[in-house]
């Protein structure tokens, strides 16, 4: 079945309107909204890893924040895989550690572990000039994707990173290091294919994404501009268009997949999630690229929630930053620029906002719903806030 998609979209430019005013706290939330009923910590630096070294360059954010670990639940929502210093460590939400991956794969980094659709397998990024790989929870085995060893679709030194798996569970949506967004075959040893739209076949891309149907895809263009806007395009890969795409770091031509634009929004959008049912995006419009290497922090920014059919959006708040929706879509919880984690009724953002908990950073709400995954950087832990029972 063809993807349905709309008609081009273009949101005006948030430079040509004003600033909207920071949404008050208020002192109690709305009768039915979640509370936390305890927190759970675990240790997110294996014992046998090495602490990173914070000096220059913001190095512990880089290991434990955004960037690096990217702590990711499993579909089950019981589970949490994370970087851990030396390649991924698996915890309950009980705080318990139920299992460690290692691979003797020569150059990989383990980054950024994500779960399959069937909890059986987890795919790890490599930052810059390596493999990704993906581990077979069941058989124990870890495989080469997307990296050297692989049949890459461009430079065979470029590292696999962002990615996120389609529902079949067989492809992940991916970045080449220097060239761009890619379609990945997990299964046949990481082959490689760009991903592009008819409207924009060029081989970029920053934070692609996929829809949790793997209907449409995302990914940020103008990257070297510091426009940074987000292209939402269709996604099929049965039957779907091809183009010739030139790789911009090495110029080699490669056969792409082109999707149809739905629509562009302008950035610099540094932070998306899909909603459950791909119908919704919570973003943030930062209000600059971020630095590159050694400055990682975009600051904060206008949170913002996109209705994919239409296009349409809307500002929820500000002064936000890594925006998690909850499962049933009701409340996007959100890192406040006054150091605590914050929540928002998504249909009636004009009551305001309210203080969750304070002195973490980063939430993901699990897929059952029950809890919320924080970090406390400088303690290199996990927070698991574990909610009441509505």
């Amino acid at each position: 079945e063809r993807p349905q998609t709309v008609p081009i979209r273009v949101e005006p430019s948030p430079r040509a309107r004003p600033e909207p005013e920071t949404r008050p706290l208020r002192g109690r939330p709305p009768v039915g909204a979640p509370k936390v009923g305890k927190t759970v910590v675990f240790d997110v630096l294996a014992a046998d890893a090495t602490p990173p070294n914070a000096e220059g360059n913001n190095e512990i954010a880089w290991f434990i924040g955004s960037s690096s670990p990217n702590p990711s639940w499993s579909p089950d929502g019981h589970r949490i895989a994370h970087y851990d210093g030396r390649c991924v460590s698996i915890h309950g939400d009980d705080g318990s550690l139920v299992g460690k991956l290692r691979t003797r794969i020569s150059n990989s980094e383990c980054r950024a572990p994500r779960w399959s659709p069937n909890g059986r397998e987890i795919a790890t990024s490599h930052t810059f000039h390596g493999p990704g790989v993906v581990f077979e929870l069941t058989g124990k085995r870890a495989r080469v994707t997307g990296g050297p060893g692989s049949k890459l679709m461009g430079n065979a030194s470029d590292g696999l990173w962002s990615l996120s798996w389609l529902p079949d569970g067989e492809h992940l949506v991916g970045r080449i290091h220097q060239s761009g967004a890619v379609l990945v075959d997990a299964h046949k040893r990481g082959r490689t294919t760009p991903l592009v739209t008819g409207e924009a076949p060029t081989m970029e891309g920053f934070f692609p994404t996929v829809a949790p149907t793997g209907r449409h895809f995302t990914r940020v263009l103008g990257e070297w501009n510091g426009s940074g806007d987000l292209e939402v395009g269709s996604l099929q890969l049965a039957g779907g268009t091809t183009v010739k795409v030139k790789d911009p770091w090495d110029t080699t031509e490669h056969k792409g997949l082109a999707g149809q634009r739905a629509f562009v929004l302008p950035g610099p959008i540094l932070e998306h999630e899909w909603s459950r049912d791909g119908a919704r995006i919570v973003a943030i419009r930062a209000l600059r690229w971020y630095g590159g290497y050694g400055d990682f922090d975009y600051g904060f920014g206008e949170l913002l929630l996109i209705d994919v059919p239409s296009g349409e959006t809307r500002v929820l708040a500000s002064a936000a930053k890594n925006p998690s929706l909850s499962p049933d879509g009701r409340f996007v919880a959100f890192e406040s620029s006054e150091g605590d984690i914050r929540l928002l009724e998504v249909a009636k953002p004009e009551l305001g906002v309210w203080s969750l908990h304070q002195g973490t950073v980063e939430p993901k709400w699990s897929p059952a719903g029950h809890a919320i995954l924080t970090l406390d950087i400088a303690k290199h832990q996990g927070v698991i806030l574990v909610l009441e029972p509505s």
